[in-house]
Order: structure tokens, then sequence, then C-alpha cells
């Protein structure tokens, strides 16, 4: 396979990109068991006369990666944008067989693999917004404090033990490319934290998640390596240097297929590597508060009424904070100066910031 012929002068589509739109048309042309010829003609209300034309649009893309929807072309005075032609996307998520292909098409997974490399602030953002698709939950400093005060056996306020996705297991006996996307995200902050064992957990969850979704789409062996290995060479390792020798373009026979890494040797080659300033970029908003070291974990009953009263259970998690401060500083005080006069509470709001 490769890129569709282009105009001089004229740059071809990120690879990324390219493998989105392949995915897509393969998936619909497995599902749908039919003939490139009568998929154009049950998608595109062609005629049923042998001598027709046919445009053979789901062919191209997926065989070149032609992008199914149409491109954006400016009006003649440049202040509009309009559309010229038939987005395949929408169309074929109007039949219930190709239910789902829609979301793999425009999942986020292919936002965070196409150049310029995410920074830390819209990784964080994406992040934000899959977990609150996918029903997910990982909570944030200082809420964490108050969600371990009022549920203490609660796992989302308790930090990981051994396996960080233990409480994603279930979820991942049919896992989607959001999934997989937040799999990584979560890889790429633990990086970010340096937390190599919990970033050990969610890459090997990753790539097993990625591969599943992947096989549940039935698309060729060759597609599916070029994929994972592009989520491999700019996610995991954050090497975004030129892709080569990918089977996409044309499968070089005389070059040896690379051998795929284990986690432990992924997390080697960063660590050893020029790519550990990537991990540290720097947000875009010094606001912006990044998930921590607590596992992700499926949003529940409790974690959505904690969520809704977050601010008035902060306040009252606040005052008994402060209140076991002050009790714990009147007994330090006792034990250091024994029979001497008790200091006043007005004192030691003064000398340790107390409410009085």
């Amino acid at each position: 396979m490769k890129l569709a012929p282009r105009p001089v002068g004229r740059p071809h589509s990120d690879l990324a990109s390219v493998l989105r739109n392949q995915l897509w048309g393969h998936a619909v042309y497995r599902r749908a068991h039919l003939s490139w010829d009568a998929l154009d003609s049950k998608l595109l209300s062609l005629e049923d006369h042998p001598d027709a034309p046919r445009p053979r649009k789901l062919w191209h893309v997926a065989r070149l990666g032609i992008s199914p929807r149409p491109k954006a072309k400016n009006k003649s005075d440049g202040t509009d944008r309009e559309s010229h032609g038939a987005d395949l996307v929408v169309l074929v998520d109007h039949h219930p067989e190709f239910v789902g292909l829609r979301e793999a098409f425009e999942s986020p997974l292919w936002q965070l693999l196409t150049p310029p490399a995410p920074d830390r602030a819209d990784q964080f953002e994406i992040q934000r917004t899959l977990l609150t698709r996918l029903g997910l939950y990982q909570s944030e400093h200082p809420l964490r404090g108050v969600g371990a005060w009022l549920m203490p056996a609660e796992p989302a306020f308790r930090p990981w033990d051994g396996d960080a996705t233990r409480w994603l297991r279930e979820r991942l006996q049919s896992p989607t490319l959001d999934l997989v996307a937040v799999l990584v995200g979560a890889f790429r902050d633990a990086m970010d934290r340096l937390e190599l064992l919990e970033a050990n957990s969610y890459l090997g969850a990753a790539r097993d998640a990625l591969r599943n979704t992947l096989q549940s789409f039935n698309i060729t062996k060759d597609l599916g390596e070029d994929i994972a290995r592009l989520v491999d060479k700019r996610l995991f390792r954050s090497d975004w240097s030129p892709p080569f020798n990918f089977t996409t373009f044309r499968r070089d026979r005389r070059t040896a297929p690379q051998r795929s890494l284990t986690p432990q040797e992924v997390l080697h080659e960063v660590i050893a590597g020029d790519v550990i300033p990537d991990f540290h970029a720097r947000a875009k908003s010094s606001g912006v508060v990044y998930p921590g070291k607590a596992p992700i974990v499926p949003l529940n009953d409790e974690l959505r009424w904690l969520l809704k009263h977050r601010t008035a259970l902060y306040e009252l998690y606040s005052k008994d904070r402060q209140a076991r401060h002050f009790h714990f500083a009147i007994r330090q005080f006792e034990t250091l100066h024994g029979d001497e006069e008790k200091i006043s509470v007005a004192e030691l709001s003064r000398r340790f910031g107390l409410p009085e």
C-alpha cells in the first residue's frame, strides 16, 4: 500500500491520517461483506445498471488512505469555508451494521498521533474529555484528600497497588480506541512524574488494548502492525522523526522487520534517550491541575455524589483538618512545656496560623 498520488508541490498527508482513513475503510468493507462496487451503490445510492460509473470511493479510502470526508475550500471572498462532496463517515454511520466506526474515526487517539506532538496542557484536556466520555474517573488534588477522608475504602482515592489498571479489567475485555488513548495519556503522565512502575502498568495495558481493538475491526495484519508501530514510536517512545519502512507505503521485503520491544525495554530506551524533555514540556496555563498518582476507576454513584457536592465537602474537610491541627498543636505544647502556663488560643493562632 502507498499514499495516494498528489499534485506536484502538495505535501502528503501525515501517516497518522492515512492510517486512520485506511482503518475506517477496511473496517467498513469487512463488516459489509460486499464488493467495492456494491458497497458504493449501497452507501451512495448509485444506479444498479451494470454500465453505471463506479467511483469506488471506499476502495480509495481503504487502499490509498484518501480522506472519507470532503475537504473544506475557501470561498472566493476568502471569508468563509464550504465543503464539497458527501461525508462518507456520516453516511456510513446511518447504517446500524457500522455502529462504532465513526467513534473510531474521530477518536482523540489520532489527534495524539498527529504532529506536532501534543504539549502537556493539550494532553490533559484530551485526557479529561475522554475520562468523562467513557464514564471513568481519576481523582485530582485536592479532592483526593476529601475523598480519602469521606470514603477511605474507595479505590479512586487510594494509591495504586501493584497494577495501576486493576480497576479497568472489565473495560479492558472490550477496549476501544478511546480507552487506548486514556491508557496512553496515563502512561505519559506517569513518565512525566518518573513513576516507572506505574508507567509500566499503563504501557502493557495500552498495548494489549490496542491489539485487541484492532483485531475487532478485522483489518489486515500489515495495517494493524503499522498502527501499533506508529503508536509505539510517537506516543510510547516520543519519537517524532519521519517514519520509514512502514508497510502502509510498501513493504520492503529485503528489510527485516523490527522486533517489538518489551515494556521494560521501552522504559529503558525512554530514560536513556533524549525523549525526557518532550515529556516535561511546560503547560500553557500554570493553573492547570494534572492527574497525580491515583488509579483510573469506573465512575459510580458515590463518586458522582462527591463530585456534585465537591465545594461544600471540601469546606468541611478543611475545617476538620484545621481542628485536628489545632488539637495536635495543643498536645505538642503541653508535652514540651510540662507545667508551664498553657498558651492561649490567640497565641497559637498567631504562631501556627490556626483559626481563633
